[in-house]
């Protein structure tokens, strides 16, 4: 967050109309508008990131980190849903008169405030979101720093032929553009390398009872289940999953935060054998990768000599191109 709030001057320079920069003046102050869901299902990622995105303001400010700009944040509560992140956005623009957009963490959001920024001619940065071509499709204005869809799918289904024997999946998704995009993606995948698809279900991200989807699973005898669910939907998922009975092993590609899934369903996880997926870029405090997953499995996040708690990570950064077990007794 830090250094995506210490490019924001070079961004403007490059992509704001001159009139904006005219009135935040020569080292005069940036308004930036932070789209994060602060309620709602969601709200354990925005809150977090709130305090996330505070400190690395804090310190872009007291660096003089932005080209003598100051950065001033003002937040919208994005809920994670398109209306409220389209509505929040229109207003942050036209109320607040943010000269630059950061957010929003769900990909459909993300999606509906590309849509604002470039209507609105405002520099966007997609920085969390991941469902292919949110930027690409909306526009000149907006930019997306994450890794894309297409790209983690990769390497997952390359990492999944080498840990597993299967010649058949089930692929689960939620009904929205980042379940959308990995299922798309993994269907293509998995039919590349022969592996056929004996089932393939979506199912809208609010509707929180899953078994109707989970019991046609033993009926489609798959050697693996793939599954792409959002945080609050993967406790549910993995309880009913468990209730069942199935034996299918069972992977996932949202990795939900540990404090949160682990208390929940962490036991359940462990007697399924859910096996969870996250590639990142290699850091250079964790070159590597492994003390970072020692940490996560155990639990918690251990830091290296300097790094400062980033209390939206929670522990999220694990070794690139390697799953992780979750296995809680």
């Amino acid at each position: 967050m830090k250094c995506h709030l210490a490019a924001l001057a070079g961004a403007l320079l490059l992509a704001a109309p001159s009139a904006a920069l005219a009135q935040a003046g020569s080292k005069g102050a940036v308004r930036v508008g932070v789209l994060l869901p602060l309620t709602g299902n969601t709200a354990w990622a925005g809150k977090t990131n709130r305090i996330a995105a505070a400190i690395a303001a804090e310190e872009v400010n007291a660096q003089d980190l932005a080209g003598g700009y100051r950065i001033e944040l003002v937040f919208g509560d994005s809920q994670c849903e398109p209306r409220p992140a389209h509505d929040q956005a229109q207003r942050l623009i036209s109320q607040e008169k943010v000269q630059f957009l950061i957010g929003e963490w769900c990909s459909s959001a993300s999606v509906a405030v590309a849509q604002v920024a470039n209507d609105e001619k405002v520099p966007l940065l997609v920085n969390i979101s991941t469902a292919d071509q949110i930027a690409g499709d909306a526009g000149p204005y907006a930019f997306q720093s994450s890794m894309q869809n297409r790209y983690s799918q990769q390497r997952e289904a390359s990492q999944l032929e080498k840990d597993f024997k299967f010649e058949s999946v089930a692929i689960i998704v939620e009904n929205n553009d980042f379940g959308l995009t990995f299922r798309k993606n993994m269907v293509a995948l998995m039919e590349k390398a022969g592996k056929k698809v004996v089932l393939d279900v979506t199912q809208d991200r609010n509707d929180t009872n899953w078994y109707a989807t989970i019991t046609r699973i033993p009926a489609s005898k798959p050697d693996l289940v793939i599954v792409s669910i959002s945080a609050v939907q993967a406790a549910n998922f993995v309880k009913q999953y468990a209730e069942a009975g199935i034996t299918t092993p069972l992977f996932s590609d949202y990795p939900p935060p540990p404090r949160i899934f682990e208390r929940q369903v962490g036991m359940q996880a462990g007697r399924i054998g859910l096996v969870r997926a996250a590639f990142f870029v290699k850091s250079k405090l964790y070159p590597d990768g492994r003390a970072v997953v020692r940490s996560c499995t155990a639990g918690r996040r251990e830091r290296a000599p300097g790094d400062r708690p980033d209390p939206s990570r929670d522990g999220h950064r694990r070794h690139p191109g390697r799953a992780e077990c979750c296995s809680r007794t």
